[in-house]
């Protein structure tokens, strides 16, 4: 299965942020990506959609965490001045990358 590159993402979540920001929907357009939760926070991030990011990055950490995604998550944080939760976020990242 190819995955979608940048542009095609970027159309689709324009799309579904109009009809809903629920990560679910987004999610729902191939949950075989191991990745989509963190590709999905990625473009909010750019987006400045923080919040939704985040909830993206937290699912992420739910279903396959790594030390990109910790890291991003704490530059959502930060960027939100969520200084408590980026702190723990960058913890998590450097565990990640002791442990490879």
């Amino acid at each position: 299965m190819d995955t979608p590159d940048w542009q095609t993402l970027c159309r689709i979540s324009i799309g579904i942020s109009k009809r809903s920001t629920s990560t679910n929907a987004w999610a729902a357009l191939d949950s075989g990506y191991q990745g989509v939760y963190y590709n999905i926070g990625v473009m909010q991030a750019r987006l400045t959609r923080y919040d939704d990011a985040i909830s993206s990055l937290l699912k992420q950490r739910q279903t396959a965490d790594d030390a990109d995604n910790e890291n991003l998550l704490a530059d959502v944080y930060e960027a939100k001045g969520i200084k408590k939760e980026a702190a723990e976020a960058r913890g998590k990242a450097a565990q990640f990358q002791a442990a490879q």
